[in-house]
Formats: structure tokens, sequence, C-alpha cells
């Protein structure tokens, strides 16, 4: 039988854990699996497990399980767009009873995908497509509608990257719209718009995946063009599995990685 110490040498430096809201939804989990095989093939001989907030399995606890004789450090990544309660308080909640659990783990956890300039050209060129050009009009509103929170950080962030997109692009009025929790809602804001006289609306989904809750979106977003037949109301759904996400979620992983012991670190 190997000793300890020949065991650890057979180890990778760290492992990855990817942390999702979790979801029961076909497309939404695929996408989430999807995300993740990506980045294992990207980091390559470091494993990489699942774990979810919610849903359906595993949980953050049954994936540390699963890296625990894998690696020495885990490098918890929240698939996150916000810092709000989640990241603030759930995952260190579970993440600091895991570290009692696991004691002969390092956990590090990285900084969720967040609103910074990564995100503001994601959603300038959902706004393009949708738009069909990069800059809008003085008769196009901008609606960047995000899930809502109560952490008033959170939303403050979710007010700055509206404003700095409708800047960016030039829409006639960019407001930030919530579809759970604080107001305004989505109806609020596009009826407002349209009472502004603004004939075009654009509507960003300032969601990660697929899922129920998108699904929901549409259909309100139909039934507001049936309400308003005169007015171009068109929808950019979430950002899916895409490259930017990817890259976003690798930089804050390689980030905290550094963060270890120098022998924990990316190996180039």
């Amino acid at each position: 039988m190997p000793t300890k110490a020949q065991s650890m040498n057979t180890q990778a430096p760290f492992g990855i854990l990817l942390i999702g809201h979790g979801t029961s939804h076909p497309q939404g989990r695929q996408a989430f699996q999807d995300l993740a095989e990506d980045l294992r093939a990207l980091f390559s001989p470091h494993p990489l497990a699942l774990g979810f907030l919610g849903g359906k399995g595993p949980c953050i606890r049954e994936g540390l399980a699963g890296l625990q004789t894998r690696c020495q450090a885990v490098v918890a990544a929240p698939v996150l767009l916000n810092a709000a309660s989640h990241a603030r308080v759930d995952i260190p909640r579970q993440m600091a009873a895991a570290q009692e659990l696991f004691s002969d783990l390092r956990l590090r956890t990285a900084q969720p995908i967040g609103t910074g300039p990564e995100i503001r050209k994601a959603l300038r060129d959902r706004f393009a497509s949708l738009h069909g050009g990069p800059v809008a009009d003085p008769d196009t509103g901008l609606v960047v509608l995000s899930h809502g929170s109560s952490d008033p950080g959170a939303l403050g962030a979710a007010a700055e990257l509206t404003w700095s997109l409708g800047r960016d692009v030039a829409a006639g009025r960019a407001d930030a719209a919530f579809w759970d929790g604080p107001t305004p809602r989505l109806e609020t804001v596009v009826a407002d718009q349209i009472d502004n006289g603004l004939s075009r609306i654009r509507i960003l989904a300032h969601f990660l995946f697929e899922g129920l809750l998108m699904e929901r979106i549409r259909d309100r977003v139909a039934a507001l063009q049936l309400c308003f037949p005169g007015v171009e109301i068109d929808l950019a759904g979430p950002y899916g599995n895409c490259p930017e996400l990817r890259g976003w979620l690798a930089a804050r992983i390689r980030s905290a990685a550094a963060g270890l012991a120098p022998e924990a670190g990316v190996r180039s």
C-alpha cells in the first residue's frame, strides 16, 4: 500500500470545483456540463468536479469528496454573475464547513464572474447582433434584465452595468429591470420607455444559461409585444457556454490558484 507521501506525489497540484446554482432544466444542465467539459480539457491534468447550490446534486460537499484523493488543493469557482448572497454568504459558509470536513485539502474560492469589462463587451456584442449594428439611435431603448437580489451591492452593480452599456451603444434610454425581488420590473420599464416615445426596445437577458426562468421571460416578452404591437420588442437570450464565459472563468481560476502555495500553481 502506498504511503501518504507517495500518494501526494501522484496527486495533481490542485483541482477545480465548479459551483453552479443548480437546475432541473435539461438545456441548463447540459450547458453547464458542456462548460465543465471545456474547462476540464483546458486545465488538464487538473481534475474538475461539479457542486450545486440547489436542484439535483452533487452538492458542494459531494463535489469536494470526489476531488479529495486526486489533488492537494481545490479552487472553487462560482459560476455566478453577481457577488450577491450566494457568493458573499452561502458559498463561504459551505466552504468553511467543507474545510473542517476535508482538513487535508487546501481550499480557495475564486471571484464570481461579476459585471466587469468582459461582461460589458459580451453585452455589446449581443446588442449589436439583436439590433443589427453596434450603435443604437434616439428611438431605441435598452433594457438589461437581471434576476434581482436583496443585496445593495449587486443592485448597484446592475445599475452601473446598464448605464455604462447604454453609453457604449448610444441608446436613447437605458434601464435596469429585475425579474424578481426589487423594482423596477420588466413590464414597468418597457411601458415607461414606450410612454417616453421609444419605438424599439432591446432587452438583454443578463443570465448565464437557459432554464425555466428564461422560458417565462420569453413568454412575458411575447405578451408585451402583443400589448404594444406598434413597437419592436426584441430579446437576446442568456450568455450560454460561450468562449467569453470560459475565458472569464479560466482567468478567475488561474488568479485563485496563484494564491495557493507555489507547488499548487497552474503549470504552463
